[in-house]
């Protein structure tokens, strides 16, 4: 009789003990596991016991070979299930509530001294694990796309055939004509602006990525860069199929919102609106060892400052850009923790002499505490392209959650601009 009780109680705990914790395995869920870069993902695992301690890797393989990886620990709610988007990271490669804390806070696993993110061709592959004990319980991958499938892939264009360096991005349908977007970047030279351009496209505006230096054919320092090379470029812009000729902005980061600001005061029939992020509101000398001008036009310099970290220079005060002769809107952003350079207040000095001189066109200035000089790459949920430590940050963290505010930010800007 005992034993037959013995069994009974055996049976008993094999049927209804797994009801107190898991009874299913454990699985991670994605949402969208084939998606835009850009997109925000809602990332569920289930099969946990209540209130279970679990910890959850991401990793991925970038176009060099490195290894990325992030991770970080949470606690299951009560029904065995952790949901990105609203358990907090107890600790790992960053904390709180992030539902895309995993993609941004990846770091390469073998540092070297080139720390930034290279993008392989036109998606990423990011696998997430979690691990319970030591052990690997559940896996899944995800596909991070850089353009909609449905539109064309990146044209190079050669510097001796157009007359510059770059890679178009055309839109999906050009019997609709849209508002076009010129991408060039900063100090960091050669063609930079791919992926920016890329996602643009994919979201309807067809874009244009140029290098203007460090590439061949083109000068090898920042400095006596022709405008007449980025009108040349935005002319060819607007006579592609699809493109709106009357509505073609110029996007510049860093260094490169100079001429982006340049491109709209001394081009108002080319630039319809300006997007410049991190910028400066004067134009900077080169800061190549032998001070001198960065920007010609018409074969002569345009006025620029050697002073530097000023808004009002007393060596020319004419360095300040006449923001106010630009014929569209204009839109801004910058970090205030920027150990750059002084990308806020030179931001605002832009918005106080846009109003100052009753600018007509909408402008837009999104300030961020904390946040580096990397909020002028303002695509979200991406490892962070600065590296860790680099000095251009007070708070990585504060970068990548201003990111995820100034992308869809911009967006809605081209979109209100596409309106016009």
């Amino acid at each position: 009789m005992k034993r037959l009780l013995v069994v009974l109680l055996v049976i008993f705990a094999l049927v209804w003990l797994p009801a107190c914790g898991s009874n299913s395995p454990v699985a991670i869920h994605v949402d969208q596991p084939r998606a835009l870069l850009d997109t925000p993902l809602a990332i569920t695992i289930s099969g946990l016991r209540p209130h279970e301690r679990v910890l959850v890797r991401a990793s991925t393989k970038d176009a060099r070979g490195k290894y990325w990886a992030s991770k970080a620990t949470f606690l299951a709610d009560s029904a065995g299930r952790v949901d990105l988007r609203t358990a907090a990271a107890q600790g790992g490669t960053y904390q709180g509530v992030d539902p895309m804390g995993l993609f941004w806070s990846m770091r390469v696993t073998s540092p070297t001294p080139q720390n930034w993110y290279c993008l392989p061709g036109d998606k990423s592959t990011v696998t997430f694990s979690v691990e319970m004990g030591g052990a690997v319980v559940a896996r899944q991958s995800v596909v991070r796309l850089t353009r909609d499938p449905g539109t064309p892939a990146g044209r190079l264009q050669s510097l001796s055939e157009v007359g510059f360096t770059g890679e178009y991005y055309p839109p999906a349908d050009t019997r609709i004509r849209r508002p076009a977007v010129l991408v060039f970047g900063g100090s960091e030279g050669g063609l930079s602006g791919t992926l920016t351009s890329s996602l643009l496209a994919a979201h309807g505006y067809p874009a244009l990525a140029i290098a203007y230096f460090d590439a061949p054919g083109l000068p090898a320092k920042l400095a006596n860069i022709p405008l007449e090379y980025f009108a040349g470029a935005l002319r060819w812009l607007r006579d592609q199929p699809g493109v709106d000729p009357g509505r073609v902005l110029v996007y510049g980061v860093s260094r490169g919102s100079e001429a982006a600001l340049l491109l709209g005061v001394h081009y108002p029939e080319l630039v319809n609106g300006v997007i410049a992020l991190v910028p400066s509101s004067v134009s900077q000398g080169s800061m190549t060892g032998h001070p001198g001008p960065v920007w010609m036009l018409g074969g002569d310099p345009l006025p620029y400052s050697n002073q530097g970290s000023t808004l009002h220079p007393a060596d020319n005060p004419d360095a300040e850009i006449q923001v106010e002769k630009i014929g569209g809107p204009i839109f801004l952003d910058c970090g205030e923790g920027d150990r750059a350079w002084l990308s806020c207040p030179y931001a605002q000095a832009i918005i106080d002499r846009l109003e100052a001189n009753h600018h007509p066109y909408p402008h837009v200035l999104l300030s961020y505490p904390n946040a580096g000089h990397g909020v002028g790459f303002p695509v979200p949920n991406f490892p962070d392209v600065w590296g860790f430590g680099s000095g251009l940050a007070t708070a990585p963290d504060a970068t990548a959650k201003a990111r995820q505010q100034i992308w869809p930010r911009l967006l809605d800007f081209l979109s209100e601009f596409a309106k016009t």
